[in-house]
This record gives structure tokens, sequence and C-alpha cells, in this order.
């Protein structure tokens, strides 16, 4: 997997960067991006991809070893441990709240149900378009 146009490191902003890395594997794991055990780039071809040194991807896979979420081990490599599917969990329920609150804010709004559920009806039609279509 290249990294590189998944996590997006800003140089300037103040935040170190390994917990820039840090934060950006977490989401990707969250996201289901990154599954347990699922391996990780070397820290060199990481470091390669990113444009950063190598002791930055060290140490941001040391801090998730650290969190329990990658297990490292030489010869071996670096992967996604099975905690990483409880952040994965947390992550699809913190995007289901999200969905509610958008649909609690529509009816706020003055949108109907049949509004909603048509709005609802395409969007999951187009999402699944190359797959079985959705049944109503």
């Amino acid at each position: 997997m290249d990294f590189n146009p998944w996590i997006k490191l800003d140089f300037n902003n103040g935040i170190p960067i390994y917990v820039q890395l840090v934060e950006g594997i977490k989401k990707l794991i969250e996201m289901g991006q990154l599954n347990p055990s699922d391996s990780l780039p070397a820290v060199r071809t990481l470091a390669s991809q990113l444009g950063i040194a190598p002791a930055t991807v060290i140490r941001a896979y040391g801090e998730l070893r650290h969190l329990g979420l990658l297990d490292g081990r030489a010869g071996i490599g670096t992967s996604v441990t099975a905690k990483g599917s409880e952040l994965q969990r947390l992550g699809l329920e913190a995007r289901l709240q999200d969905i509610s609150m958008a649909l609690e804010q529509a009816k706020q709004a003055g949108l109907s149900r049949q509004d909603l559920e048509s709005y609802i009806r395409q969007q999951l039609e187009d999402l699944f378009a190359s797959k079985q279509p959705v049944k109503t």
C-alpha cells in the first residue's frame, strides 16, 4: 500500500511529524483501510513514500506498538494487531452517530421523511451501483 495518497503530513503546522503519522495510521485502521494482520511498509519504504526520515517512522511505529495497534518483529515486519478491529468498531460507531446527527439536522431543517428516504435511497444506489441493487 502506498501511504502517500492516504497520509497527508503538514510540515508547517507545528505538530510533530511522527504524531501526524501516528494519527494518520490510526485513521487508516479506524476507517478499515488497514485491517488486523495487514502488513505495513518497511520503515525505509514508508519514509521514502512520505519524504521523511526513517527515524520518524520508527518513532511512530513505536508509539503505535505502545498503543497496542501494531506488532513488529525483526525479519517479519510490522502488522496491525487485533486491537485494530476495536478501533474500527469505534470508528464505525462514530460514523453512524454522524449519520444520525445529520438526519436529525435535516429533519430540523424541514426535510420530510419522504425526501430524506428518497435522497438516502439514491445515495445508496449510486454507492453500490456496481454491486447488487439496493432493495427498497
